[in-house]
């Protein structure tokens, strides 16, 4: 997470992977935002802010 963003509050629940090489990682903050790395954690990227708290994510796997 970059230095200057990573003060959030994260449950245990709301954090996933995927089945993809490199594994993909997500989760989901107190705040409402949704974080996501599709290289395992090198680059974080916010995809999804105004939600209300999380309290689970999910990795699914979408049809190609």
């Amino acid at each position: 997470m970059p230095r200057s963003l990573g003060w959030f509050t994260v449950k245990r629940q709301s954090m996933s992977g995927d089945a993809h090489d490199p594994v993909g990682l997500y989760f989901g903050t107190a705040g409402g935002e949704v974080w996501a790395s599709r290289n395992e954690g090198e680059k974080w990227s916010c995809i999804a802010r105004h939600f209300p708290e999380s309290y689970a994510v999910e990795a699914v796997e979408l049809g190609r």
